[in-house]
């Protein structure tokens, strides 16, 4: 599946209303959900149930989103280690647009199997890694989960949006700074 060229050159105005569009939530007000969060929406399933009260249903939602953002984090970082500059940003940096079975074959060709015995494909003395370049490749992921592990327990979701852009606005710097293939 090939991005059009419209996809492509619009692709970051693309990305920048799906973002805007998952904070602000306009449906919300327009369906009157306004005054219901989906975090406490979410704490209320177990509650109801009696499995849990409140404010420990509240907490074990928000240390489920945390451990999720960190497994997030940690599977971006570890294979961008191995990827380097995938092909995906080869393919979008000749204009080819992105074709999707090419990124995932070169993935299962330079990362190791989480069960080597099973599907060997690569050697692990012909992998080289590239860790602290992924780690800043991945500084958005990773600006995530120390926004809600840090200020997730205020329950201020404005200081969450905020945290979050400025993550956002990190990344892009650190990302024009990367070194190029």
């Amino acid at each position: 599946m090939k991005a059009t060229p419209l996809e492509f050159r619009f692709r970051f105005f693309i990305l920048a209303v799906i973002y805007l569009l998952g904070f602000v939530a306009p449906w919300d007000e327009w369906l009157h959900l306004d005054s219901i969060r989906t975090w406490q929406l979410i704490a209320s399933w177990p509650t109801r149930a009696s499995w849990l009260n409140f404010n420990t249903a509240t907490i074990v939602v928000l240390l489920l989103g945390i451990l999720c953002a960190l497994a997030g984090a940690t599977l971006r970082t570890w294979a961008t280690a191995y990827l380097g500059p995938s092909i995906v940003q080869d393919k979008a940096m000749h204009g080819e647009g992105v074709v999707a079975a090419e990124p995932y074959l070169a993935y299962r060709a330079k990362v190791p199997s989480l069960f080597p015995a099973i599907t060997p494909t690569v050697s692990a003395s012909a992998l080289q890694s590239n860790w602290p370049t992924a780690f800043l490749g991945e500084i958005y992921m990773w600006g995530v989960v120390i926004t809600f592990a840090f200020f997730g327990w205020r329950y201020n979701s404005m200081l969450l949006i905020k945290g979050v852009l400025i993550s956002l606005g990190v990344s892009l710097i650190v990302r024009a700074f990367l070194p190029k293939r």
